[in-house]
């Protein structure tokens, strides 16, 4: 049977978007639909994809929707994606009311009632869809279907085919190229693992509505021989372990750094940890090291207590502070994730988590504004409390280049918050932690300047560096007046 799955990630990165260097929205394989295909594929069908980061605005999008109709559409969403996901159902039904539209991914899954009153939608499946999309794929052929909401089937995670990442185009290259500074290109990434153990408000239980209750993790040498034929085929120079946590399982991680090791892999590796697995393990983290880690992702999330425990985190600031210490005593990158605008955050607590992360001075912040997600139980409790300030789907959006989410929350001293915690960031010309002034900063760069245009280079770029640089200063020093933070 012929199908065409539609990757809708243009919420965050915008059109023609694809492949573009330094945007983590534009540069990734979409695991879900990655694996929806190869087991599709597996069993006999045929499925092309229309990635919405190559197209530039809704008018190319008809034209390929065009191109294929009447035919079947599988649209994986993500709750943030799912207002260009209802544009895009509601154009395929104006092109062809006969194509036939199948919803599936997060959204799906931990809004069925929501999905379920749009009429546009054909067949909702839930939770893990391989197993499921191509079973509905030969019963549509056969003409057998009835149920219109499925319940996805878990499969065996070590059974199923490696993704097809050349649906994504990845042989082209373009996204072979890293997202974050320290990775060599070519860059792949990979998931050994689904799922996750833990109980965070922002993200339990709709992460177990869609793995099931048990973390799992692929046997490690299905693990080894899919990363054997990425570097085969690719010739990888780094890599990114894509998984949601992957430091879960404490003897897995010990016999993936000594087999990564014996199969002859160099290639440094960036992966997701907790802080309480840091302190609590560092001779892993010493072994992970010897076998390749370069960078670790951390969700810290606050540097108050009592947020951490309404979080439901299960870590404490101390943690927060000792694991940040290991990293570096390792020479251990931090990609730093947290959160502002957390229900009941009080500002004195909003400015323990500028302090601590101006004092750890991760290689990459990663701020963000709390977004309950639906599912979980810190959206139910925003719900309860009359909290949301849902007025479109670009609320889901936790950028802090959004509006507010919530309601009672001051955004404007927020924004203060997230550009101070960030004024320590390597590269900035005028960072206040500097004891150096900012005036001796622009002479030293107008010399730098000056030997840049005697070396026959332009020295526009260096300009825009210094405007840029001065007037993140400025407003940098505008908001710890205003704000006292």
């Amino acid at each position: 049977m012929k199908a065409t799955l539609i990757f809708p990630g243009v919420t965050l990165g915008g059109w023609g978007n694809f492949g573009k260097v330094g945007s983590s929205e534009a540069n990734f394989v979409q695991y879900g639909l990655a694996y929806i295909s190869a087991h599709a594929k597996k069993e006999g069908h045929d499925l092309d994809l229309i990635d919405l980061r190559k197209l530039h605005g809704w008018e190319e999008f008809e034209s390929e929707i065009a191109k294929r109709s009447p035919g079947i559409f599988g649209i994986s969403s993500m709750s943030v994606d799912f207002g260009v996901v209802l544009d895009a159902i509601k154009r395929i039904k104006v092109i062809s009311k006969d194509s036939i539209v199948i919803l599936g991914g997060v959204h799906a899954t931990v809004a069925t009632e929501e999905v379920g009153k749009i009429d546009q939608i054909d067949y909702i499946i839930t939770g893990e869809g391989e197993v499921s999309f191509s079973q509905l794929l030969s019963k549509i052929e056969e003409g057998s279907s009835e149920q219109r909401i499925i319940k996805g089937i878990s499969p065996d995670i070590n059974s199923l085919p490696y993704p097809d990442r050349d649906i994504f185009d990845y042989e082209n290259g373009e996204l072979l190229h890293p997202w974050l500074p320290h990775m060599e290109t070519p860059f792949v990434s990979i998931i050994t693992s689904r799922g996750c153990p833990f109980r965070c408000t922002f993200c339990q239980p709709a992460e177990r509505m869609v793995f099931g209750g048990k973390a799992k993790n692929r046997m490690l040498a299905n693990v080894i021989e899919e990363l054997k034929f990425l570097r085969q085929r690719y010739k990888f120079k780094s890599l990114l372990i894509h998984d949601d946590l992957f430091t879960f399982n404490r003897k897995w991680i010990l016999d993936f750094c000594m087999m990564y090791r014996e199969e002859g892999f160099t290639q440094p590796f960036t992966c997701q940890a907790r802080v309480d697995f840091i302190v609590k393990n560092e001779e892993v983290v010493k072994k992970m090291v010897e076998s390749g880690l370069s960078c670790f992702m951390i969700g810290f999330e606050s540097g108050s207590q009592r947020i951490l425990d309404f979080l439901k985190k299960g870590t404490t600031v101390e943690q927060n502070r000792q694991a940040a210490e290991i990293c570096k005593k390792y020479n251990i990158k931090i990609f730093a994730n947290y959160m502002f605008g957390i229900p009941t955050e009080t500002f004195d607590e909003v400015r323990e988590t500028v302090k601590f992360i101006r004092h750890i001075k991760p290689y990459h912040p990663s701020p963000s504004y709390l977004t309950p997600y639906p599912g979980t139980e810190l959206y139910n409790y925003c719900v309860e409390n009359n909290l949301i300030l849902k007025g479109s789907y670009e609320y889901y959006d936790r950028s802090p280049r959004r509006k507010g989410k919530l309601e009672g929350i001051d955004y404007n001293f927020l924004k203060a918050a997230v550009m101070i915690s960030m004024d320590y960031e390597r590269g900035h010309l005028l960072s206040t932690e500097s004891n150096e002034s900012w005036l001796i900063k622009i002479f030293h760069k107008s010399i730098s300047i000056i030997k840049a245009e005697l070396n026959g280079k332009s020295p526009l770029r260096a300009i825009s560096e210094i405007i840029a640089a001065l007037g993140r200063y400025l407003l940098t020093r505008w908001y710890y007046i205003r704000y006292d933070i």
